[in-house]
């Protein structure tokens, strides 16, 4: 590099740092290209030159050859003292945006932490049609609350963003309820056991091995109409009236070895004789089955 930059040379490990940035296939475009500006920079190659093969002009290049020469007394130094992974983040950070000046924050810390506390309540206790908060449902509450005077549905996403917090996501969770921990390990063994012994049983014993789960309480519901079929130039169409015929319950096998679905059974009721006529049912498969 010219100027003060001739003076310094790429250490080993910067080089392989940058070479890896430049190859990877979902990298962010604008480190790659930085990255290989570095490297041909190093290569003593021209600032024109170097605009030329990135498809970038002079200033850039410039601009990023001087952010380099500033940085390098501080990433010689971290080189030695952090690990590869916090080192290949510093100079990704040297690689990127600094941070933009613009106009002061229009939110007091205050306001962000209540917009953050509605985000962890159930929109529904808000009186709001929705399972999960939306950036404009949490908006629009904000300032129908008066939290705020105004806010954008992007503003309070970015808020979310920036504490990782994701409403419309959920995980289950199951706790048991036996409070004998050393019966409870024995009860999951059994079913892991059970799991990965099912194709040996299979081969050797004709042996079915099959789980059963139920859903309750899905509407049966009836299209009023027939669905139309699409046309040329024109989409499927389907009424959008339809008939309630209640509630049923839809009692499931799966096949652990087959990976299919197995003599299913729809119910109106799930007590324990609907159970037992669905556990007859499915050994009627294979009755001769293990």
């Amino acid at each position: 590099m010219s100027g003060k930059a001739a003076r310094i040379e790429l250490t080993t490990c910067m080089r392989e740092i940058l070479t890896m940035l430049t190859q990877q296939r979902n990298g962010r475009q604008e480190i790659i290209v930085r990255a290989r500006i570095i490297l041909l920079a190093f290569e003593r190659h021209k600032n024109q030159a170097i605009a030329a093969i990135v498809d970038r002009c002079s200033k850039t290049i410039g601009l990023w050859r001087r952010r380099w020469r500033d940085s390098f007394p501080a990433l010689l130094q971290m080189e030695f003292a952090l690990n590869r992974s916090a080192y290949i983040r510093a100079i990704m950070d040297t690689l990127s945006d600094a941070p933009r000046s613009g106009s002061p924050g229009c939110f007091t810390n205050q306001q962000i932490i209540e917009v953050i506390a509605l985000a962890c309540k159930d929109p529904q206790n808000s009186g709001r049609p929705v399972t999960s908060w939306t950036g404009a449902e949490l908006a629009d509450e904000a300032q129908r609350r008066q939290l705020v005077d105004a806010i954008s549905a992007s503003h309070v996403n970015r808020v979310l963003r920036e504490v990782n917090l994701k409403p419309h996501r959920s995980r289950y969770w199951c706790n048991t309820t036996e409070q004998d921990p050393e019966k409870f390990q024995r009860e999951v063994e059994t079913v892991c056991r059970t799991y990965r012994e099912a194709q040996q049983l299979a081969d050797e014993q004709r042996t079915h091995t099959v789980c059963v789960d139920e859903m309750t309480s899905l509407q049966a519901n009836e299209r009023r109409a027939e669905t139309k079929r699409a046309r040329p130039g024109q989409p499927a169409r389907e009424e959008f009236q339809y008939t309630r015929h209640g509630t049923v319950c839809v009692t499931a096998n799966w096949h652990v070895t087959q990976g299919q679905l197995l003599a299913t059974t729809i119910t109106e009721t799930r007590d324990n004789h609907d159970f037992a006529r669905h556990i007859a049912q499915t050994i009627a498969t294979d009755p001769q089955a293990g």
